[in-house]
């Protein structure tokens, strides 16, 4: 039995290219929205931490100053963990921008760490 022979035409390169391309655009998409999700969950904590130190742990209040700092805090990253929220169901958009940090958070790849190289011995001094 003589094996099916599937031709390479140009329109069935494009096709396949195309099918290609949805598909990492939509692994893409899916990567980012986990990533803007995790960073949702990750200023709803800071939100409750900076809540705690505004209102004082265990009925303790801090000083004014400090409280209000606190509160400030607390609604910045609340209004963030809002916007990822948002991101995590519209990843195509950009992130905000961090008045804090003033940059973009971002969920990039990290560098990879820098090769170590075994170190060379020195060689004995002649005596």
């Amino acid at each position: 039995m003589r094996a099916i022979r599937m031709r390479f035409t140009v329109r069935r390169v494009m096709v396949a290219v195309a099918i290609i391309g949805v598909v990492l655009w939509a692994a893409r998409l899916k990567y980012l929205s986990d990533g803007y999700s995790r960073l949702a969950f990750l200023h709803a904590a800071m939100s409750n931490e900076a809540m705690m130190d505004s209102v004082g742990f265990g009925g303790e209040v801090g000083h004014k100053g400090e409280a209000a700092q606190a509160h400030a805090l607390e609604l910045h990253h609340r209004g963030l963990m809002r916007e990822y929220d948002r991101l995590a169901t519209h990843p195509w958009e950009s992130p905000p921008t961090d008045p804090l940090a003033g940059q973009a958070w971002s969920i990039a790849i990290p560098e990879p760490p820098a090769p170590q190289y075994m170190a060379i011995p020195e060689p004995p001094a002649p005596q």
